[in-house]
């Protein structure tokens, strides 16, 4: 072998090796990179774990006290008041209607209208009946939470409106089912009367079959 020629091998030797270092360097960095990424996506999922199991502490730590609040609040309402009952009555008969009419969308959506205009309006109300708490009550229910609309009024139409959604849930699946079985309905008339079709060709075909044979044998 020549000089230029260990010189031309020691050239593609140094290339070589410096090729493979860098691809090592790459693979180094890439393994460190994606080390990186796996430590940061872990220390993200041990601090919201931390959160979760932080909110959750405290939320049974102050379940009980909100619920005994609760309770103290509802045993401090007056419920032989006309007002209270007044209200508990419409919010059953809007109940019952709901179950009455749940075939009938125009009701429905009146409900549901209905619904949302009195909730949007609910902290009006509350300003109003606290205004004029003495024409409908004998005690001022209507503080400036407006803990009593929210329980009384607010909170039973949004469940009237979970139900309006639920029946429209409900009607949709049922529209579904109609539609697939008036297809499949059409898909099988469909075949019969093709299939009668072809026995009555058949039928029509024979005889004419027949006379020509005979045809054929005089």
């Amino acid at each position: 072998m020549s000089v230029a020629d260990e010189e031309k091998w020691d050239i593609l030797t140094d290339e070589l090796v410096d090729m493979l270092n860098k691809a090592r360097a790459e693979k180094l960095a890439e393994q460190a990179s994606s080390k990186t990424f796996l430590s940061k996506l872990a220390a993200a999922h041990e601090e919201v774990m931390a959160t979760f199991a932080s909110f959750r502490a405290q939320l049974f730590a102050e379940l009980p006290v909100a619920m005994a609040e609760f309770k103290e609040y509802v045993g401090a309402i007056n419920w032989t008041e006309p007002f209270v009952l007044a209200l508990v009555g419409f919010h059953v008969s809007i109940l019952a209607l709901l179950f009455a009419s749940r075939s009938r969308a125009e009701v429905q959506n009146a409900v549901f209208l209905l619904s949302v205009v009195i909730v949007l309006n609910a902290e009006r109300l509350n300003r109003f009946l606290s205004s004029h708490w003495h024409l409908f009550v004998r005690e001022n229910y209507f503080d400036e939470g407006g803990a009593f609309i929210s329980l009384l009024v607010s909170l039973p139409l949004v469940l009237n409106m979970l139900v309006v959604l639920l029946n429209y849930a409900v009607m949709f699946m049922q529209t579904l089912v109609v539609m697939q079985q008036e297809r499949l309905g059409l898909s099988s008339s469909t075949r019969s009367k093709a299939g009668a079709a072809k026995k009555s060709a058949k039928a029509a075909a024979t005889p004419t079959r027949k006379s020509s044979r005979n045809k054929k044998k005089n």
